[in-house]
């Protein structure tokens, strides 16, 4: 009678055993369905506030929808306007400390570009607008003193930044300003200007290659030196 009950509650049983054996676990594929919007344009819609840039040709410049994660993590961090969204290419230059240059290429313009700079503390994650001097000839415009047009490079042993701000196109003439930002990172100070007036004559056929090295221009004597 045993044997016979026992048998029959394992007819009973086998189906569900091997249905269960049948359908996988539905939640091990959940995360994969999910996107990942940590770095995503519109996570949560966290970017409500952001200054973007929404008319622009999209054929010719990538814009916010052409965006990397870092160029959406910066954008965040330091909240420019729309108007450097076109390119908003990143560079960073490490300062003494836990402080970094942040350069946003905004457009790269027809023989210089314009950037936007800004002060990044690693360790407060704090940020704030380089603010560059009155008499410099690079700065953009008064209302945004970190704002230059120039040909950008940086001396990562000496923390000094060279701005060359050409007047025209064959690169003959223009300024050439040398920042030091060791002393006061968010308010750079203006150690070396060379400028160069442009001339109306015509080039000569075999001009010297000083005519267009701006460390051969002529010194501007500066107040603060």
């Amino acid at each position: 009678m045993k044997k016979i009950i026992f048998v029959f509650v394992l007819f009973l049983t086998l189906p569900m055993v091997f249905s269960s054996c049948g359908n996988p676990e539905t939640d091990t594929t959940s995360d994969a369905s999910t996107p990942d919007t940590a770095n995503s344009a519109d996570s949560n819609n966290t970017d409500a506030s952001l200054d973007l840039l929404t008319n622009y040709d999209r054929n010719m410049w990538p814009g916010p929808d052409g965006w990397s994660p870092e160029q959406w993590h910066w954008k965040r961090i330091l909240r420019w306007d729309h108007e450097c969204d076109y390119l908003a290419d990143i560079s960073l230059f490490d300062l003494t400390g836990s402080n970094q240059l942040v350069q946003v290429q905004c457009v790269p313009g027809a023989y210089q570009g314009l950037s936007y700079f800004y002060i990044y503390n690693k360790k407060q994650n704090t940020s704030a607008p380089v603010m560059f001097p009155d008499n410099s000839v690079a700065r953009a415009s008064a209302d945004k003193p970190f704002a230059v047009w120039g040909i950008i490079e940086f001396n990562s042993k000496q923390h000094h930044l060279k701005i060359l701000h050409l007047s025209r196109g064959t690169g003959d003439c223009g300024t050439l300003e040398v920042y030091d930002f060791n002393r006061t990172p968010q308010k750079p100070v203006l150690i070396e200007m060379r400028q160069k007036t442009c001339s109306e004559t015509a080039l000569p056929d075999n001009p010297s290659p000083d005519l267009f090295n701006p460390e051969k221009w002529p010194l501007v004597k500066l107040q603060n030196n």
